[in-house]
């Protein structure tokens, strides 16, 4: 039988339907792109986190949650972007490529922001924080915030003075207070393991009717210090 030659109706359907074809595919290659630079980004996010908390430089609690944010959006920002760089000049944009600068950029913005907001918690206590301050852990909890850190004798001194906190006796309506707050956390806050911590302590009033409750454990013998500021 004679093979009917195609009409010009079904070259041109046949082209329309190749480009449609041709439209899905890309809308699903950049989704796909998407969600694994996406997932990529939250990775390396989340294991910087983890590297500026072991090194004492990130708050647990809403501070890792807004730096794992902060990273995740920033490295996928970055990576679509030199994406579609690379790809407007025709150039290849290789997964190494991609897995380094995600890591790169998750990297930076991660430690930058953690090394910011921890130093903003500390000055809190001193202004400006000496190089011999070493912050060793710290979280934020709702309307408190808890570190622990180590300085020397003479900064733990200007700190007492400067806030003009009080130390508490064993037999001050205060006592019972400190004991609700050392076990409150459990894990690392163990201020009452320390050997023999003096206790300092001050309730500050302001434009609020409970004011704010400021507390530190002090160990002379290694420097140590548990701090807490409570709303």
């Amino acid at each position: 039988m004679e093979r009917l030659a195609a009409s010009p109706a079904d070259w041109i359907g046949n082209v329309n339907c190749w480009r449609k074809k041709e439209l899905i595919f890309e809308v699903q290659n950049q989704i796909k792109t998407f969600f694994v630079c996406f997932a990529l980004a939250l990775v390396a996010s989340c294991l910087s986190a983890l590297l500026a908390n072991h090194i004492g430089i990130l708050f647990l609690g809403m501070d890792t949650f807004f730096v794992i944010f902060a990273g995740t959006i920033v490295s996928l920002v970055s990576v679509l972007i030199t994406k579609w760089i690379f790809k407007r000049k025709g150039k290849q944009f290789s997964n190494s490529l991609l897995i380094v600068e995600t890591i790169l950029v998750s990297l930076v913005i991660v430690n930058s922001l953690s090394w910011f907001q921890t130093r903003s918690y500390l000055k809190f206590f001193v202004n400006p924080i000496p190089n011999s301050v070493h912050l060793h852990q710290g979280t934020t909890i709702m309307f408190a915030t808890f570190v622990h850190f180590s300085a020397p004798p003479e900064v733990v001194v200007k700190i007492i003075q400067s806030h003009q906190l009080l130390a508490v006796t064993n037999d001050s309506p205060e006592q019972i207070e400190q004991k609700q707050w050392e076990t409150l956390l459990g894990g690392w806050w163990q201020p009452a393991a320390m050997s023999n911590p003096k206790f300092f302590m001050r309730h500050h009033q302001d434009f609020t009717i409970q004011g704010w409750t400021e507390m530190l454990w002090v160990n002379e013998a290694t420097n140590e210090v548990f701090a807490v500021t409570s709303r």
